[in-house]
């Protein structure tokens, strides 16, 4: 298990983080916030970009090696997290503990998820109640206090979880792009912020055009990458997910 975590989202972390930095140095005339090349030598504890996602997921998969995904104590840790939200952001660390709560609730509800999804029903309710209690939230103008926050952020992962069992079935190609979703991750911004430099060299300000292009492109680049990977049997060592053989694995 261990290992293969450090394959699937250690070794991503570090290519990538590296990779993006030296892209970042190369353009960094034209980028919003400039990275110094010497961040590579602090990417074991500072992670750079969206990286610091890969690190915090690591640190909750040791973590869930180190209390054997135990309900009570993943609980526990839940609250903690949701209480660290008032914090601050404190370093990487701390920054990882506050997010804890939503992979925690994860490993709880994982779990049941296969039963719960055979229930068309059941899941439309669940999608539609927590749907219209994320917009009440915003019409009635309520606090964004860490509480708040987290039921915000908890009903709008209920809706996306619904909606994606429901239109799982009829929606094959969303299934594709989850499938790729280690190499959109890394490589999203890689198109979206080249499309936006490549606006700004021709003197484009149509932010309408430029959204929708960038989420296009972000999507349908990465997508083709990791397919033509995937067939030259290179998914792995380019970081950009699990290789056939540990998917196979996981499978069994």
């Amino acid at each position: 298990f261990i290992r293969d975590k450090a394959l699937t989202i250690v070794y991503p972390y570090f290519l990538w983080s590296m990779i993006s930095i030296a892209l970042n140095f190369m353009a960094a005339h034209a980028v919003n916030n400039a990275i110094p090349l010497r961040a590579i030598l602090t990417l074991w504890a500072a992670p750079v970009l969206q990286y610091w996602f890969l690190y915090a997921l690591f640190l909750f998969q040791m973590l869930t090696v180190v209390t054997r995904a135990n309900a009570w104590l993943t609980v526990l840790l839940c609250l903690m997290s949701a209480v660290g939200l008032s914090m601050g952001q404190r370093g990487i660390i701390v920054i990882a503990s506050q997010y804890y709560v939503y992979f925690g609730l994860g490993v709880l509800v994982g779990p049941f998820i296969g039963a719960f999804s055979s229930a068309p029903l059941r899941v439309g309710v669940m999608t539609a109640v927590a749907s219209a209690f994320f917009v009440i939230s915003f019409v009635l103008k309520m606090s964004d206090s860490q509480g708040v926050f987290v039921a915000r952020a908890l009903l709008g992962i209920a809706a996306t979880v619904g909606v994606s069992i429901l239109v799982a079935r009829r929606a094959r190609w969303l299934a594709q792009l989850g499938m790729a979703s280690m190499a959109i991750f890394v490589l999203h911004t890689v198109f979206s912020s080249g499309l936006r430099m490549g606006f700004k060299l021709v003197h484009l300000s149509d932010y309408r055009s430029l959204l929708l292009l960038s989420t296009g492109l972000g999507l349908a680049a990465p997508y083709i990458i990791w397919t033509l990977a995937r067939h030259f049997n290179l998914v792995a060592a380019l970081g950009l997910g699990a290789a056939p053989r540990l998917v196979s694995e996981a499978r069994a």
